[in-house]
C-alpha cells in the first residue's frame, strides 16, 4: 500500500522513519496493523507492506457505548468549532453534527460547508494520531436544527442541554442513563432504541420556537447547574463525563 504525500511527509520528516522500519497503520474504522516501510517508489510516496493485524485492534463490530450518543453542537463564533472537533476526536465521540439554530451567528452554508468540513477532517486526523483514538469521529456537514430533528428516529431519545429551573439535573440523568444502558438495548423501555441525541445550543440558548419543536418530539431538558456555560464548554464537559462513565480504560 502507498501513503499519500501528506502522510509520507509525516512518516519521513516528523516520525523520522525510513526503509526497513516498522510502524503502526490504521484506518478510520479503528483497525490497526503492523507495517514495514519499503524502499521509496518513483512517485516519492512511501510504500508499506502489511505484516499483521495488531492484537487487540478495534474491529468495526465492537460496540463502544459512546457510539449510542449523537452530539449536535450549535456553531460558535469564529473557529471555536475547530477545537470542538479536536477534543471530540481525542475523547472518541462517534458522531458530531454542527448545528445552525435561530441564534447561530456563525452560519456556514453552500460551497463553504464542504471546504470547512475538509479542514475539520484534517483536524480530526491529526488529533487521532496524537491521542491514539483510532476510530475517526464522524463529522457531518452543518445542518439546520429543523432538518436535524426530522432525521432522528422516533425510538431514539432527544436530550436538550438548556438552562431551565424545571430541567432534570445532569447528575441524575447520567445515573438513569447508565442504569438503562447497563440493562442492554433500550433498558426497561421496549419502545426505546438505546440511542441518545444530545443538543447544545448557541450563546443565548435555543429560541422559544426551537424549545417547542423539541417538546413536540418528546425532548428532555437537562441542566448543567446554575453556572451559564458557553457552547464549547458545555459540550466538552458532557462528553468527558460520558467517556469517563462508559469507558473502562479511560476510567482506569
Amino acid at each position: 500500500m502507498f501513503l499519500n504525500a501528506e502522510e509520507t511527509h509525516h512518516l519521513k520528516q516528523v516520525l523520522r522513519l525510513s526503509s526497513g522500519d516498522r510502524c503502526f497503520v490504521f484506518d478510520p474504522s479503528g483497525r490497526e496493523a503492523v507495517a514495514e516501510i519499503l524502499k521509496g517508489s518513483g512517485s516519492g510516496l512511501a510504500e508499506l507492506r502489511i505484516h499483521e493485524m495488531r492484537l487487540g485492534a478495534s474491529e468495526p463490530g465492537e460496540k463502544d457505548l459512546l457510539e449510542r450518543f449523537f452530539f449536535y453542537v450549535a456553531l460558535p463564533k469564529k473557529r471555536k468549532f475547530d477545537t470542538i472537533v479536536e477534543k471530540a476526536q481525542e475523547l472518541r465521540a462517534a458522531h458530531l453534527q454542527p448545528l445552525v439554530t435561530h441564534r447561530t451567528e456563525n452560519r456556514i452554508e453552500g460551497g463553504q460547508s464542504r471546504k470547512v468540513a475538509g479542514r475539520w477532517e484534517k483536524i480530526a486526523s491529526e488529533a487521532s494520531k496524537q491521542s491514539g483514538a483510532l476510530r475517526f469521529t464522524r463529522i457531518e456537514l452543518p445542518a439546520k436544527l429543523e432538518a436535524a430533528l426530522k432525521k432522528i428516529p422516533m425510538k431514539d431519545k432527544i436530550i436538550i442541554f438548556h438552562p431551565d429551573t424545571s430541567a432534570m439535573i445532569f447528575r441524575d440523568w447520567l445515573k438513569e442513563t447508565t442504569a438503562c444502558l447497563n440493562m442492554g438495548n433500550g433498558g426497561a423501555s421496549p419502545g426505546f432504541s438505546g440511542n441518545y441525541h444530545l443538543f447544545f445550543g448557541p450563546e443565548g440558548g435555543f429560541s422559544p420556537e426551537e424549545i417547542q419543536a423539541f417538546k413536540g418530539r418528546g425532548g428532555i431538558k437537562i441542566s448543567l447547574g446554575t453556572t451559564v456555560l458557553k457552547t464549547d464548554t458545555a459540550f466538552l464537559s458532557v462528553l468527558a463525563a460520558l467517556r469517563f462513565q462508559f469507558d473502562g480504560d479511560f476510567g482506569n
